[in-house]
């Protein structure tokens, strides 16, 4: 008798639960199937094994136990951390089924993947068809009649195999993160990804009672998503025993990131007496480079490596991390791959290059890296304390400066007084833009300035200042110097329609609203200068609120190299989880102050330059012949808002 297609499907789940599989460990069942080709790796081709790569055990047995909710590592280049991962998919969708979540930097990167490494491990090539490799792999491979490949369901982007579906994306994209749950979500190379979207994809699991996330990255600029997980988890690092006085210890680049003896080292005939590193014989560093046993300072040479990776196990730093979440730190100093003095070669070549030096610390120690800062202190706070407490009503004028926020407006009242002296009033956080018209009458403020910056707000702050305009409520706009606004121009005064959000004079008179562009970057330092205590003119309440000294300083200045000049540039910086809206509005304040004419006076140089050179634009010529002057250009907006002020 015929079985019918239902009946077929159920005799062949059933024989498939009764057919004898062998009890093999997660390892052996990837060294029995699994083949990695020269096309992936020629320092081991033929059947995967981890006998180079002993480290990688633990780390695969934590991925198959069922219990492990996450696994993050933290690892330099060359150490088959990518290999690892999508070893397990394979004995995952072979022996424990689940839907999976692949999510690459870009698009683009998934053929890349797909055609160097993943494809490979599945399937051969023969008269222009893909075939699988084994039968443990075709038994989950979409296959056609002649048992090839079928690939239309064996996609780049989606692949079908017979018990679940693994999925590839991009995460340049809201919609393809916040696509659809999974089981299995990995994350690859965090460090190109922006934090929000690893964020977002990690909530693809929530509910899933065996969802597991994979997260691998080599650290990048501080503060780094993949370095701050592995903090969260247990942190583990590969110790390996001295085979002179059997301690074990770690190996390291130096005893301490930022200062402590160097325990690698080379003939010093090799190394010269300068700091050129034209003048190291980079040849006879690397034959010559040995490593300091961290307890006994015996000389362990790279032939003795992999010896010592055999014997090595994994430590947790944080044993008291997140219940199943599993993190682990390893540099390219353990790699098999990678001699030793390949390492300091590499340190020396690198001195004196930023970028160099940036691939080096990222990529082979796996340290984030750490840009020169500004240092702030924002002890010297108490220096600006003025004597009056919080909302006390100070200075002749006052302005109001309001950050806005997806929940809530952030605002900053300031009080001036004869053009110099310049007094916090009061700071905090307001539900409504109604809010703000109460405090203005409260205070009785001249000014009110709104940051027109957000998106999702930026109608409701147009429409809320149109209202108000009569008032004195304006617009303002931070942008950065050299992209938005000359760098050598602190402001410029823009019109905007309301409620069209036009500009240049393309609306109904009523329709338009004034809207200041700042220069942020020049502002920014004014402000950094006054809270270090460098303005003396620039004060704060009594005792000022923890929150308020936490925002003002949650911004801080360094330097990166810019790609397209290859120059180091000043630039500013957010901390991690850190929040700026009270440093953003005291920025806005000096700004909005100075255009108002609150403030005629500046600390910065470079503005006070650029203010003088306006005035002066504005004056007429006089001849030395004794003629009539030259009749001056009529007047700026913006002169025309100071003069105004002035008078």
């Amino acid at each position: 008798m015929q079985l019918n297609t239902d009946s077929r499907r159920l005799r062949r789940h059933a024989l498939d639960i009764l057919a004898y599989r062998e009890r093999l460990t997660p390892e052996q069942w990837i060294a029995t199937h699994c083949e990695l080709t020269p096309k992936v790796t020629d320092f081991h081709p033929g059947p995967a094994s981890l006998r180079y790569f002993p480290y990688m055990r633990r780390i695969l047995q934590v991925m198959a136990d069922p219990r492990t909710r996450r696994v993050t590592l933290d690892f330099g280049s060359q150490l088959i951390k990518t290999t690892i991962v999508y070893l397990f998919l394979a004995w995952s969708i072979c022996n424990r089924p689940r839907s999976i979540g692949y999510f690459l930097p870009a698009e683009r990167d998934i053929k890349i993947f797909c055609q160097n490494k993943w494809y490979d491990l599945w399937t051969y090539e023969y008269r222009g068809k893909k075939y699988p490799r084994n039968a443990a792999l075709a038994a989950e491979l979409p296959l056609m009649a002649d048992g090839s490949v079928n690939e239309d369901l064996f996609t780049y982007t989606v692949q079908k195999f017979r018990r679940c579906n693994m999925t590839l994306l991009g995460t340049g994209v809201d919609i393809a993160v916040k696509s659809q749950p999974y089981d299995i979500l990995v994350l690859d190379e965090t460090t190109e990804i922006e934090r929000r979207r690893c964020e977002q994809a990690a909530d693809r699991i929530k509910g899933r009672p065996r969802g597991l996330i994979i997260e691998t990255s080599s650290p990048g600029e501080e503060p780094c998503y993949i370095t701050d997980q592995r903090l969260a988890g247990t942190d583990e690092h590969y110790h390996v025993p001295c085979p002179h006085c059997g301690q074990p210890f770690e190996i390291l680049w130096r005893e301490h990131r930022d200062s402590g003896p160097y325990y690698f080292h080379a003939d010093p005939a090799a190394l010269g007496t300068t700091d050129n590193p034209e003048a190291y014989n980079l040849r006879q560093i690397a034959e010559t480079t040995w490593l300091e046993c961290a307890h006994c300072q015996g000389e362990i040479r790279n032939a003795q490596k992999q010896s010592l990776l055999d014997a090595g196990q994994w430590i947790p730093n944080n044993p008291n991390g997140t219940p199943g979440h599993y993190s682990f730190h390893l540099s390219s100093l353990y790699s098999p791959i990678l001699p030793w003095g390949a390492a300091l070669s590499d340190w020396y070549k690198s001195l004196g290059n930023r970028d160099a030096l940036y691939r080096f610390t990222t990529g082979f120690l796996a340290q984030t890296w750490r840009d020169t800062a500004t240092p702030t202190n924002p002890g010297k706070l108490k220096s600006c304390a003025g004597d009056y407490q919080r909302g006390d009503p100070r200075g002749d004028a006052r302005l109001i400066i309001v950050d806005v926020q997806r929940a809530d407006l952030r605002y900053n009242i300031r009080g001036y007084s004869g053009g110099k002296l310049s007094e916090l009033i009061d700071h905090g956080s307001a539900a409504s833009f109604k809010d703000i018209a109460d405090l203005q009458d409260k205070y009785k403020a001249d000014h009110v300035g709104i940051d027109v910056q957000y998106p999702e707000r930026q109608q409701e702050a147009y429409e809320a200042i149109h209202a108000n305009q009569g008032r004195g409520w304006f617009g303002i706009l931070g942008k950065k110097s050299g992209t938005h606004i000359a760098r050598t121009t602190p402001f410029r005064e823009t019109s905007v329609g309301a409620f069209t959000g036009k500009k240049r004079g393309r609306f109904a008179p009523s329709d338009a609203i004034t809207v200041l562009h700042i220069n942020g970057d020049m502002w920014k330092a004014e402000m950094a200068k006054a809270r270090n205590a460098e303005n003396p003119n620039w004060k704060v309440y009594t005792d000022p609120h923890p929150s308020y000294i936490r925002e003002l300083y949650a911004e801080y200045q360094t330097q990166k190299r810019n790609p397209r000049t290859g120059r180091d540039e000043n630039v500013w910086k957010v901390k991690a989880h850190g929040q700026n809206h009270q440093g953003d509005c005291e920025t806005y304040q000096f700004a909005a102050a100075t255009w108002l004419g609150l403030l005629t006076t500046a600390n910065t140089s470079a503005i006070a330059s650029v203010l003088k050179s306006i005035a002066a634009r504005a004056q007429p010529a006089t001849p030395d012949d004794g003629s009539t002057p030259t009749t001056a250009k009529p007047p700026s907006k913006l002169q025309q808002a100071l003069n105004a002020r002035k008078t």
